[in-house]
């Protein structure tokens, strides 16, 4: 997979991958489910900016506040 960041075609945070049919094929060879594998093309993803997208999500309560989690998992996993 080719990932490259054109600056004159994509924005800030943003992450270009270009996957050939020879990659696609050598994933899927790999084991990887069809579903979860990418298809041939240019694939763009974007970093940041989630709260901007989802508005929705922001709670003015949370925000800003640390939450100590913790959690047990068997040695398998």
């Amino acid at each position: 997979m080719n990932k490259a960041n054109h600056k004159d075609s994509t924005a800030i945070g943003e992450i270009v991958v270009n996957v050939t049919p020879e990659e696609y094929r050598a994933e899927l060879a790999a084991g990887v489910p069809e579903e979860q594998a990418l298809t041939p093309g240019r694939h763009v993803f974007r970093r940041g900016g989630f709260r901007q997208r989802h508005p929705e999500f922001t709670d003015s309560k949370s925000v800003g506040r640390k939450v100590r989690i913790s959690i047990c998992l068997e040695a398998d996993t």
